[in-house]
């Protein structure tokens, strides 16, 4: 939804690419999965890496707003 205006992927290639990413998270250190999944789009997808990675660092901003908000009382 967030790469719609660079390139349109389909949902279910993104879907595959995040799943990617997800399984590298666990097996690799430090949220490599992340990076992953930038050089995936640019590989496979020829997305920039500037709009992937504009991407990825909004979605753990509103990753991180949804937590603080389910913990607030």
């Amino acid at each position: 939804m967030l790469l719609l205006d660079v390139r349109p992927i389909p949902t279910a290639r993104l879907f595959r690419w995040n799943l990617v990413s997800y399984a590298a998270n666990n097996l690799l250190p430090g949220r490599a999965g992340d990076v992953v999944r930038l050089y995936l789009l640019r590989s496979r997808e020829c997305v920039p890496i500037a709009s992937s990675l504009a991407a990825s660092l909004l979605e753990r901003v509103m990753e991180a707003l949804a937590l603080i908000a389910l913990a607030a009382p």
